[in-house]
């Protein structure tokens, strides 16, 4: 199912923000083996999930090290349940958002879908046109890098604590693991000046 933007929500995502519930959306006059277009080799969402998972469990160790170490004043978690639900659903939220944001326009055309996907159990900010290759890989680790690592940074060059930091920022790392392996396929099989684009879940490049 898909919906426009309405209300208060659309004045915040644009009006031509998509909203999905479901698989990622496809484009019906998209056909890329047609086009000559080549597949990339990425497996199914859910042996996706499986294989980037281990990634993110180290990210998540990384990090959280990161901040014991050279942060430990700005250690302050979330000192309930509902706190830590509250702090992981917000970044869940703005994850997706900084993903959205680094689309073409903003994240504010029609070919930008923010969406959740039951059967997955996944959150999607998802985009149906083609982009250069390079372009995805910021789109892909733009939230890891705002979310995870700037705070993290900024809390020690000013020795200030960032509350929740050394919590969201490593939880973060976690739920970036796809988007890593997503960036460690496209370095490895696409080259730098294709351009690619989904049909869905499934991944296409075009040009060298």
């Amino acid at each position: 199912m898909q919906y426009r933007g309405s209300g208060r929500l659309a004045q915040a995502l644009g009006p031509m923000t998509r909203i999905c519930v479901g698989p990622l959306p496809q484009s019906p006059e998209f056909h890329p083996r047609e086009l000559g277009w080549v597949q990339l080799r990425e497996g199914s969402p859910m042996r996706a999930q499986l294989t980037a998972f281990p990634i993110g469990i180290g990210i998540l160790g990384l990090l959280y090290f990161a901040w014991v170490t050279w942060a430990p004043a700005a250690v302050i978690l979330p000192d309930s349940v509902l706190g830590r639900l509250g702090a992981l659903f917000c970044v869940i939220v703005v994850h997706e958002l900084l993903h959205a944001v680094a689309h073409p326009g903003l994240g504010l055309s029609s070919d930008t879908c923010l969406g959740f996907w039951p059967k997955q159990a996944t959150c999607y900010a998802h985009y149906v046109g083609a982009m250069p290759r390079n372009r995805l890989i910021v789109v892909l680790l733009l939230p890891l890098l705002l979310i995870s690592l700037a705070p993290l940074l900024l809390s020690i060059a000013l020795s200030m604590p960032i509350p929740y930091g050394a919590f969201v920022s490593p939880a973060n790392g976690l739920l970036a693991c796809v988007d890593v392996l997503g960036v460690g396929l496209l370095a490895v099989q696409v080259p730098p000046s294709a351009v690619v684009r989904n049909q869905g879940w499934v991944t296409w490049w075009h040009g060298a």
